[in-house]
């Protein structure tokens, strides 16, 4: 039995369709795949937050480092000078018992 060929063309679809079974999986794969995005930026975010916190306490570890040198120079020097008072202060008493 021959079927004619108008039969035929009217059941074939003028564009391919797909199940809903595909279109539903399509959209699961879509929504995994803006999550995992979403995630690596979340996970970016996170790491750039980190290394920004790293520097800042590198940077008040730098900063009170500085002050602490500082504050040693200022007591050394303050010894120094207290020390050449001692010294002015000897050498005057030496001179005066003389």
């Amino acid at each position: 039995m021959k079927v004619p060929a108008d039969f035929k063309a009217s059941l074939l679809p003028s564009a391919p369709l797909k199940p809903v079974m595909y279109k539903e999986e399509e959209e699961e794969e879509e929504e995994e795949e803006e999550e995992e995005e979403e995630e690596e930026e979340e996970e970016e975010e996170e790491e750039e937050e980190k290394e920004e916190e790293e520097e800042e306490e590198e940077e008040e570890g730098e900063e009170e480092e500085e002050e602490e040198e500082e504050e040693k120079k200022k007591k050394k020097k303050k010894r120094d000078n207290d020390d050449d008072d001692d010294d002015d202060n000897n050498n005057t008493n030496n001179t005066v018992l003389n």
